[in-house]
């Protein structure tokens, strides 16, 4: 594997090999920095020619530290729990069902919406309620159609 750490607003990012040194340098990144901190990975390619498709395995966001970490209680009657991985990925688990990952860039625009539906008439309803808080309303609504 390969590793690369970086901010926004950075002009250059880190790339390492070796996983502990990635996590020492996103440590590094969160003191110094202190905001959007991105550590991902990505297999190595087998051709130098060939792209490298990384993903966020942390993110760090100084006003938002806790939602990353935490799981946050989504539905206390049915128990439903669920917590942001990176931008656009998060996790959810309720009492009785699969946890499960959903990663918002897996979807087609058609595919969120017909999956936001059901809750909301429109997405620029929903939009306008969350705002910044729509991708993690999306992947619930997502989560919520899939495990049922």
């Amino acid at each position: 594997m390969t590793y690369k750490v970086d901010y926004d607003g950075g002009t250059a990012a880190h790339y390492t090999h070796d996983k502990k040194e990635a996590y020492e340098v996103f440590e590094k990144y969160k003191t110094g920095y202190g905001d959007h901190i991105r550590l991902y990975e990505a297999p190595l390619p087998k051709n130098d020619d060939d792209e490298i498709e990384w993903e966020t395995i942390e993110y760090f966001d100084k006003d938002d530290e806790t939602d990353e970490i935490q799981w946050k209680c989504t539905d206390p009657d049915t128990k439903q729990y669920g917590r942001r991985i990176s931008t656009y990925k998060y996790e959810f688990k309720e009492e009785g069902k699969e946890q499960t990952i959903i990663d918002l860039e897996d979807y087609t625009w058609k595919e969120i919406c017909d999956n936001c539906e059901g809750y909301y008439p429109n997405m620029d309803e929903l939009f306008g309620i969350y705002g910044t808080e729509s991708t993690w309303i999306i992947a619930e609504c997502i989560y919520e159609v899939t495990i049922n």
